[in-house]
C-alpha cells in the first residue's frame, strides 16, 4: 500500500493529487516529496508526475507516466531505483553562480539511477552528476548547465547550454550533438 507506514516519512508535508470516487481513492496522480532524507516506495503504483523538493530522497518501485521533476531545493542527492519512467527527468535549479566557490569535482546534485528506465533527462543546472547502472537514452544540457559528470551509459547527449559546458564522462556515450 502506497500509504503504508514505510512511506510515512516521505509523505510528511507531501502534496498528493488523487482521483476519488465514492469516498475512496481510485488513483494517485501526482506526488511532491518535500521531506529530506526520506524514502518513497511506490510498491508498483503508477503515478502521473513526481516532484522532488528535498535532499537525499530515494524513490523506489514505481511507474511514472509523466515526468520526474527535481527542483532547485534538491541540492545534494536524489536516487531512483526500479523506476519505470515514460516521460522525462527535468533537473531544474541553481545557476552556475551558486557554485563559484566550489572546486570539488562532482560537487552539486548527484542523481543515482539504478535498475530503472529513463528515456530522457533535461538538465538546467550546473554541477550535476549522474551515477548508477541505468542507460539514459537522451541527456540534454540546457540553460545554466556548465558542468556535468556522467557516470552512466548515455545513448545521446544534446548540448543546448547557453554556457561553455565542461563534460566529464566515465561511461559510454554513443553520440554528442
Amino acid at each position: 500500500n502506497f500509504f503504508s507506514q514505510a512511506n510515512v516519512s516521505a509523505l510528511q508535508n507531501a502534496k498528493i493529487t488523487v482521483n476519488v470516487s465514492n469516498k475512496n481513492i481510485t488513483e494517485i496522480l501526482d506526488v511532491t516529496v518535500n521531506k529530506s532524507s526520506s524514502k518513497l516506495n511506490g510498491q508498483g503504483v503508477s503515478l502521473r508526475n513526481v516532484t522532488v523538493n528535498a535532499d537525499f530522497v530515494e524513490l523506489e518501485q514505481m511507474n511514472i507516466r509523466g515526468n520526474l521533476i527535481v527542483t532547485n531545493l534538491a541540492q545534494q542527492s536524489v536516487s531512483a531505483n526500479n523506476i519505470h519512467l515514460t516521460g522525462s527527468v527535468n533537473v531544474m535549479g541553481n545557476t552556475y553562480d551558486s557554485y563559484t566557490n566550489s572546486s570539488a569535482v562532482g560537487s552539486g546534485l548527484v542523481l543515482h539511477f539504478n535498475r530503472s528506465t529513463i528515456p530522457n533527462v533535461t538538465v538546467d543546472r550546473s554541477h550535476t552528476t549522474f551515477s548508477g547502472n541505468t542507460t539514459i537514452a537522451l541527456l540534454t544540457a540546457t540553460g545554466a548547465t556548465q558542468n556535468m559528470y556522467v557516470h552512466v551509459p548515455v545513448e545521446q547527449i544534446q548540448l543546448n547550454s547557453g554556457y561553455t559546458l565542461s563534460l566529464n564522462a566515465t561511461n559510454q556515450i554513443k553520440m554528442v550533438t
